[in-house]
């Protein structure tokens, strides 16, 4: 039997709230690498800010910044706002790797999250915990993407019966075989953006593991403008 007025009263006065939201984790691929290179930090620094304001400022999103990575999360409100966020992350993402000359890697996964009063800045969210967790295990490829089950819970919650509907994700596949969705940022053939990418094959002939994330992201520029192929540093590859 449940206590008269407890059921109003939280911890330590504070008002918290769960929500269930989308949430996007973006970073730059192999930042953390890179940043070992201490004749750079001026250079990454600048690099780092132009990321940050690129994705801080979407519309109808909230971003917060954390170390070298940004987490977008959204109101699972309607189809619509998610494609257009979707489309939006890739248009910002498009255009910084075209000025920055770096990749973004990320995971979009539905969670929970723990807000506390205003005087509280702080938030706790298995969202969060879960878009990281998404890219870190499920996305291979310099993209930023979810998997079947965070797609499905997003159609359960907008209660969205048909099973094609991908929110303008593109489906492809990660190194294990299994199912993947991400925001297709490539939005024109572009030289110095197909370039860019074969400098980076280049740039990582010895860092196979590496090498590999380029090498399916140039298999994709292909496939999607059905570009011929002759670059020497793809020698050996079956594309």
């Amino acid at each position: 039997m449940m206590r008269a007025g407890l059921s109003n009263i939280s911890p330590s006065g504070s008002s918290k709230e769960y929500n269930q939201q989308l949430f996007i984790w973006i970073d730059i691929l192999g930042f953390s690498s890179i940043v070992e290179d201490e004749v750079k930090y001026t250079e990454l620094a600048n690099i780092l800010d132009n990321f940050k304001n690129a994705f801080t400022k979407l519309q109808g999103c909230q971003a917060d910044i954390i170390s070298d990575g940004i987490i977008i999360n959204i109101d699972i409100s309607d189809r619509d706002t998610i494609s257009k966020v979707f489309k939006s992350i890739g248009e910002k993402q498009y255009e910084f790797i075209l000025k920055d000359r770096h990749f973004i890697r990320g995971g979009i996964a539905v969670g929970s999250r723990l807000k506390q009063d205003q005087e509280n800045k702080s938030y706790i969210s298995n969202g969060l915990a879960r878009a990281v967790k998404i890219e870190n295990t499920k996305i291979n490829w310099p993209i930023v993407g979810t998997n079947k089950n965070h797609l499905n819970e997003i159609r359960e919650k907008l209660n969205i019966q048909d099973p094609e509907e991908n929110f303008n994700l593109i489906k492809c596949f990660n190194k294990n075989g299994e199912d993947i969705y991400f925001i297709d940022f490539i939005n024109e053939e572009n030289e110095s953006f197909y370039n860019l990418i074969d400098s980076k094959i280049a740039e990582y002939k010895k860092e196979t593991s590496v090498r590999d994330k380029y090498v399916w992201l140039l298999r994709y520029y292909h496939h999607k403008f059905k570009q011929p192929l002759q670059k020497n540093c793809l020698d050996g590859w079956i594309l």
